[in-house]
């Protein structure tokens, strides 16, 4: 099944529900946008039109920020490709009120997991992150 047509099949079955009342503006849905994955090595902000970036900080600790998410419940999988241990440090311009704005990725394969509130960024996960305030 296409992305298309997974949300067509979503549509299906949540737009009667939405009409009946059943859920209010306050329900937020995971989406996961239907992108190509992002590579990113140079500082700088990581695009907010796809749902999986692999960061590359290389040589050196190397900062990332993420701006405001587009759709509410927008998921975005952000994993730390480099072997040599340098931080990727991703800066979440709104972060949920007494989040940490800033996840470290220090090690290979760390990985963090955000949704987007519709207002606000919230980190579901994060294997091996290291979150700052």
């Amino acid at each position: 099944m296409t992305g298309e047509s997974l949300r067509a099949l979503a549509l299906i079955f949540t737009k009667p529900l939405i009409m009946a009342g059943k859920f209010s503006d306050k329900h937020v849905f995971p989406l996961f946008l239907d992108a190509d994955a992002v590579t990113t090595a140079a500082a700088g902000a990581l695009a907010v039109t796809t749902s999986y970036h692999k960061v590359n900080p290389g040589a050196a600790d190397v900062a990332y920020t993420v701006a405001a998410g587009t759709i509410p419940g927008q998921l975005m999988v952000i994993i730390n490709i480099n072997s040599s241990n340098n931080n990727a440090n991703i800066t979440f311009s709104d972060p949920f009120a007494d989040e940490a704005d800033v996840v470290s990725l220090d090690n290979l394969g760390e990985q963090c997991l955000a949704m987007w509130s519709g207002s606000k960024w919230v980190i579901l996960s994060g294997e091996g992150a290291q979150e700052s305030a």
